[in-house]
């Protein structure tokens, strides 16, 4: 499976992550992650910024690959710390589960790393070389029921622009969530001001929350803050008033479809 495809299966909206592997050890170390004993990594500061390369931040998410650049795992960095070689602690190398899970051994290991990558990048190793230490929790796949978490700046409704082929009509409509197996999915749609979708129904049935502007539909207008359910088959029409845009989360009970009355082609 692709680092692509692997986070399609974990989250369809473009949240911001990163594709790596773990270096010599891919296929071991990231089995290691797969498995949950590895909850933690570390890497030179200097060689972050000899390469102008961003240094991880609590949040982040990353599709950790194997040797053959296979997606094994998605993670995400619960903690970063920044701090001298020799103050990194037994705590942490523990959580990198790797070998006996020793200081000793994390020290013995990662000096030789340290020193052979920092010296390939023209850069000296010491005792006080600045390592960041990263802490992260597997999130898929998991056992547990998926949480998405989506930041505010990901939500970017804009770049996803639908022209309708029936109608012609524009709306903006950014996935949040969307179930391979039920076709249930969230999403968060912009009406541009003066668009009402023509007369149609749909095979599902879907619910609109309005979060800005007005909803105009054939049973009424409706403000921010309410909730309108439209059920599986019934005969509508909706969008914005003349006035203003009007944004919604609009969720649906089973995949999305929409049938047009004298207008499909």
């Amino acid at each position: 499976m692709s680092p692509q495809e692997m986070w399609r299966e974990f989250c369809v909206q473009e949240i911001p992550h990163e594709v790596w592997s773990y270096g010599e050890a891919a296929d071991e170390l990231a089995a290691l992650t797969l498995s949950g004993r590895k909850r933690a990594t570390s890497s030179s500061l200097p060689v972050y910024e000899k390469e102008g390369t961003r240094v991880p931040q609590a949040g982040d998410y990353s599709v950790i690959t194997n040797a053959a650049s296979e997606a094994v795992c998605i993670v995400q960095t619960t903690r970063v710390d920044i701090m001298p070689f020799h103050a990194v602690s037994a705590e942490h190398a523990a959580l990198e589960g790797e070998d006996d899970g020793s200081l000793s051994r994390w020290r013995e290991v990662h000096e030789a790393f340290f020193r052979a990558e920092m010296a390939a990048c023209g850069l000296s190793f010491c005792e006080n070389t600045p390592i960041v230490c990263e802490r992260f929790r597997k999130v898929w796949p998991s056992e547990q029921p998926r949480r998405i978490e989506i930041p505010v700046d990901a939500v970017r409704p804009l770049d996803f622009k639908h022209v309708s082929r029936n109608t012609g009509n524009t709306t903006y409509e950014q996935y949040f969530v969307r179930d391979e197996e039920t076709g249930m999915s969230v999403k968060f749609i912009r009406y541009p001001k003066g668009g009402v979708t023509p007369l149609h129904d749909h095979h599902c049935a879907h619910g609109m929350f309005v979060l800005r502007g007005t909803l105009v539909t054939d049973r009424g207008s409706f403000a921010p803050g309410s909730f309108v359910w439209f059920p599986e088959g019934d005969v509508m029409t909706h969008g914005a008033s003349a006035e203003e845009d009007c944004d919604c989360l609009f969720i649906t009970n089973k995949a999305f479809d929409i049938h047009y009355y004298g207008l499909d082609k």
